[in-house]
């Protein structure tokens, strides 16, 4: 964003900046649980389009509406994709045989990495090479959205199942080695108590908190510090 183009204080800056995460925490589990009776197809792909459609009217919201209306759409953002990491675990079950899990895994959610190095750098050069303006950055990632989930909905299926192009050879492979792929109404029920006593959860929750802590951290506030602190020109 291009200095002084707001007049907001460091606390407004703080609620902007946080109020993603406000919405994207509340749909985690009801995301999951969603995926997995459902299918993870447009769990993921509508919160991915709801996340750029609203990118899209970030812009506006800023302009026309000032903090608060864009502190709103971006916990609108929030929940939208907050879905999206729990309807890809769905997906992995579903498509991905126990014996390559690890590695279809590691190179799916390395995909969100790879993305954050690129689109930082794409911002960047947005803001430096074109005459747009930092309103180019959200228009450009809005419409990229859209048209990803226009690919995605014509090339994704929930399941080996319901994929109409799916070599007989590899849905046998699927189906010996992942099982029956159906998701039937008659799904056991959550063992919540087991779930909640885990201790290997408890520690899986604790890393995880302090990985997202630093992550995210960097990520939300790297360029604000890199432009207020190190006087660094965004556009670099």
């Amino acid at each position: 964003m291009e200095a002084g183009t707001f007049d907001w204080d460091e606390r407004t800056q703080g609620l902007i900046l946080s109020s993603f995460f406000w919405g994207y925490v509340v749909t985690h589990l009801p995301g999951g649980m969603l995926a997995e009776r459902f299918g993870g197809k447009y769990s993921l792909g509508l919160g991915i389009l709801s996340t750029a459609v609203l990118t899209l009217l970030t812009p506006l919201a800023a302009t026309y509406g000032g903090a608060n209306w864009l502190i709103a759409v971006r916990i609108l953002e929030g929940l939208g994709e907050g879905s999206t990491f729990p309807a890809m675990n769905a997906l992995l079950a579903q498509w991905a045989p126990p014996s390559e899990r690890s590695r279809i895994g590691s190179l799916v959610f390395a995909g969100a990495q790879i993305g954050t190095v690129v689109s930082t750098a794409l911002s960047g050069a947005l803001l430096h090479y074109t005459s747009w303006g930092w309103p180019s950055v959200f228009y450009t990632f809005g419409l990229m959205g859209v048209l990803w989930f226009i690919l995605w909905v014509l090339l994704c299926y929930n399941d080996p199942s319901s994929h109409p192009f799916i070599s007989d050879e590899e849905k046998k492979y699927l189906d010996e080695t992942l099982g029956s792929t159906d998701r039937g109404k008659d799904m056991t029920p959550v063992p919540w108590k087991a779930i909640l006593t885990s201790v290997p959860l408890w520690g899986l929750i604790v890393a995880q908190i302090g990985h997202d802590w630093g992550f995210f951290t960097m990520v939300t506030d790297l360029p604000k510090y890199m432009r207020d602190v190190m006087k660094f020109n965004i556009g670099q």
